[in-house]
């Protein structure tokens, strides 16, 4: 993040999301000094989840996907939003929102596949409805 050594400034919503995911004192050194971190301090402060030799990284990450892709839809959604929503500040919340879509989860026709698939010990045939 170079913006300082730019003259360049980052706006409030960019530095809330920085500040919540690594703290204060950190986004001030990563946005003050504008120096690059290693990997091993980006994982350390949870800037990045892991960290795998470049030679993996296609792999890695299209493994990643495909496990979250062949996961219920309707859940990745779900979560998804309360996520989203945990972020904000507790008045702007939308609970009402994430409820009404994990009452849909356990309305929709996946979770009766992914409950015969349990049953059954194989893998469940999401379809996102």
């Amino acid at each position: 993040m170079p913006a300082a050594k730019l003259g360049l400034g980052y706006g409030y919503g960019g530095v809330q999301q920085l500040v919540g995911l690594v703290g204060s004192a950190w986004a001030s050194e990563i946005l003050f000094s504008a120096r690059r971190l290693s990997h091993d301090e980006a994982l350390a402060i949870g800037l990045v989840n892991r960290v795998v030799p470049v030679a993996d990284l296609e792999a890695t990450v299209k493994e990643l996907a495909g496990t979250i892709a062949a996961n219920a839809p309707l859940t990745v959604t779900a979560c998804k939003a309360a996520i989203r929503e945990a972020r904000k500040d507790p008045a702007q919340r939308d609970l009402e929102r994430v409820s009404r879509l994990v009452e849909a989860c356990f309305r929709s026709e996946d979770y009766k596949e992914g409950q015969a698939a349990f049953m059954a010990k194989r893998p469940a045939r999401f379809q996102g409805r």
